[in-house]
């Protein structure tokens, strides 16, 4: 999963990765996982402006779960979706 492969991502090496999602709702939920504590952002005072994501240890205490979802989706409803990623991890 995106967040867990590497330490530190950058706004567009998610919104890469999260297809058809607007800058909009990406920014947005973004900002509603670091206020949850799951996420911190990092802002870099250079030109153009860099933003960076880190997971914390209460998001990675979630990946488990997201992954059990994961997988729960793809066995009970992938017949009834295109996948764009055929696995979970």
């Amino acid at each position: 999963n995106l967040l867990s492969e590497k330490i530190v991502q950058r706004f567009g090496e998610i919104r890469a990765y999260i297809v058809n999602v607007s800058q909009k709702t990406l920014t947005n939920q973004l900002r509603e996982m670091e206020a949850d504590g799951l996420l911190t952002r990092m802002v870099f005072a250079e030109v153009p402006p860099r933003v960076e994501y880190t997971i914390t240890e209460k998001g990675r205490s979630l990946i488990p779960i997201l992954l059990l979802m994961c997988d729960w989706g793809y066995e009970n409803m992938g017949d009834r979706y295109t996948l764009l990623r055929p696995e979970c991890d």
